[in-house]
C-alpha cells in the first residue's frame, strides 16, 4: 500500500513539474517575441515604409496584429 502511495505522489510530482516547465517555457517565448518586436520595430517600419513597401495594406494589417497582440499581453 505504501508503494502505491509513493508511486502516486511521484506521478503527481512529475505532472506538476512538466506543467511548471511548460508554463515557464511559454512565458519565455512570449517575452522573447515581445522583446524581438520592440527591438526590430523601428527597422521594420523603415524597411516597410510607404517609400520602401509597395503593399501598404499588408503593413497596416501587420501593425494591427502586433498592436492587438501587445494589447492582449498588457490586459
Amino acid at each position: 500500500m505504501a508503494l502505491v502511495a509513493v508511486v502516486a505522489v511521484a506521478a503527481v510530482a512529475a505532472v506538476v513539474a512538466v506543467a511548471v516547465v511548460a508554463a515557464v517555457a511559454a512565458v519565455v517565448v512570449v517575452v522573447a517575441v515581445v522583446v524581438d518586436s520592440i527591438v526590430n520595430f523601428p527597422t521594420y517600419l523603415l524597411s516597410h515604409s510607404q517609400y520602401g513597401h509597395k503593399n501598404r495594406s499588408t503593413l497596416t494589417l501587420n501593425l494591427l496584429i502586433r498592436a492587438t497582440f501587445v494589447n492582449l499581453l498588457l490586459s
